[in-house]
C-alpha cells in the first residue's frame, strides 16, 4: 500500500472517478487537492485529506501552499492521479512534490483493469 495524492477537480464526472479510484485500491492515505468548495461537497467512502489552495492563485503560489500542507503528511513515494485536474493544478502538485523531496509514481483507474500504474 501507499498514499494517494489526487487532483479532485470540478464536476461530477471528475468526482465520480476520483472516487473509482479511491474505491478500487487500498491506499495507506488519501490526500485529495482541492478548492473549500471541493472540500465541502465531495464525500468520499474512505477517509480523505482534503490539501486546499485558491483556485485564483498564481502557481508560485499554489506550490508554496500545498508544500506547507504535504510536507511531514506525505510518504517517501506516493501514488499521483492529475486526471480530474486542471494543467495548473498537475504543474503545482509535480513542483511541489519535487520540492518536499517525495518521489511519485503516476496511477490511473479503468474499468477493464482496475488501477495500475502508469
Amino acid at each position: 500500500m501507499t498514499d494517494l495524492i489526487a487532483l479532485l477537480g470540478t464536476g461530477e464526472a471528475r468526482w465520480n472517478y476520483v472516487s473509482q479510484l479511491i474505491d478500487h485500491e487500498q491506499w495507506d492515505t488519501i490526500f485529495l487537492i482541492t478548492t473549500a468548495q471541493g472540500a465541502q461537497q465531495f464525500r468520499a467512502a474512505k477517509p480523505c485529506t482534503f490539501i486546499l489552495y485558491d483556485e485564483n492563485m498564481k502557481l508560485p503560489d499554489m506550490v508554496l501552499k500545498l508544500s506547507e500542507q504535504l510536507r511531514g503528511k506525505a510518504g517517501f513515494e506516493v501514488a499521483i492521479n492529475c486526471n480530474a485536474g486542471s494543467g495548473k493544478e498537475s504543474m503545482a502538485l509535480i513542483s511541489t512534490l519535487l520540492k518536499i523531496g517525495t518521489g511519485f509514481r503516476p496511477v490511473a483507474y479503468t474499468k477493464e483493469n482496475g488501477v495500475q500504474e502508469l
